[in-house]
């Protein structure tokens, strides 16, 4: 089941019903499975629900439901959420120490880490994921309802291209903001905006495959990185806040250094590989998807013309 349009699909909108459900059913699979690996079911929920929200997005300006099937969506996705949050902390902490290698700052900061390991135990944190998971299984089958009846008010590429144009767009303002004016806020506006990018990649992935793939994968890897930042981020947070928790101020200070070195680095391999992902303009970017997509679906020449006359010269 490949997150990506088919030309089997009738029409966009009988594309966007099937993927939607595809990744329901991904869903109700993983709450299915939550016994067994709740952890990784929870990665699977959460994962499929931006996967869905990516495509609306895809579609938003000819979806008028857009609003309230992306909140429906974003609304299970947060309330599992929990079982991540507790564990970011110590696995962002892992990271910091494995990228610095210092096995004596790795002792002396280790008071760090037992109070992570205490917070992720506290009742707040240790909420029984199988039954969050299960509780997401209702919400899920009434959106399975809803997608089916679900109408995108325009054909063929006509239906794609505001979303796309708009997304890639608002990526791109997005990362000119974290780079002049960079805040963990920004960072992680340009790391939505990216996976956004990166969904509406692999769902047209069939018009030109091989390249798109290797765009599909850059845009991944990008994602990773800011996801990166944005979870050292939320730990820097939380390790100043309160720092007389997590033992000698002095220690805590070291760990500090270390996080924004270690964000820095990231920031930089970030901006180096956005600006090749981003090199074309959001115009550019559509006329050139747009020609291609019209091969695909061995549309009329004139489609491609129509294209032209709004594209580059």
């Amino acid at each position: 089941m490949a997150y990506r349009f088919k030309r089997e699909d009738g029409s966009v909108q009988e594309g966007v019903r099937r993927i939607a459900l595809e990744q329901i059913g991904r869903m109700l699979r993983a709450i299915d499975a939550a016994s067994a690996d709740s952890d990784h079911a929870v990665h699977d929920l959460r994962k499929s629900c931006k996967k869905v929200r990516g495509l609306l997005r895809l579609v938003r300006p000819a979806f008028a439901h857009y609003s309230e099937e992306n909140a429906a969506f974003r609304n299970i996705a947060s309330s599992v959420s929990v079982v991540r949050d507790a564990a970011v902390l110590t696995d962002s902490y892992d990271a910091v120490m494995e990228a610095h290698e210092e096995q004596g700052e790795r002792h002396a900061l280790a008071s760090i880490r037992r109070e992570l390991t205490l917070r992720s135990k506290r009742p707040a944190a240790t909420r029984n994921p199988v039954e969050l998971l299960e509780q997401t299984r209702a919400p899920l089958m009434r959106a399975a309802e809803r997608v089916q009846q679900w109408e995108i008010d325009a054909e063929g590429f006509d239906a794609l291209q505001g979303g796309l144009r708009k997304t890639c767009r608002r990526a791109q303002k997005a990362m000119r903001r974290a780079e002049h004016h960079p805040s963990p806020r920004r960072f992680h506006e340009w790391r939505k905006r990216c996976k956004d990018h990166g969904c509406h990649t692999r769902l047209l992935r069939a018009v030109w495959p091989g390249p798109m793939k290797a765009y599909a994968t850059c845009a991944q890897e990008l994602s990773d990185l800011l996801g990166n930042h944005h979870d050292l981020a939320v730990f820097l947070e939380t390790i100043t806040d309160e720092p007389s928790a997590f033992g000698n101020p002095s220690d805590v200070e070291v760990m500090v250094g270390l996080v924004r070195r270690r964000q820095d680095g990231l920031a930089t391999q970030s901006f180096a590989l956005g600006k090749r992902l981003f090199a074309q303009s959001p115009k550019a970017l559509v006329y050139s998807w747009g020609v291609r997509y019209a091969v695909w679906r061995n549309e009329e020449p004139a489609f491609a013309v129509v294209l032209r006359d709004s594209g580059p010269t």
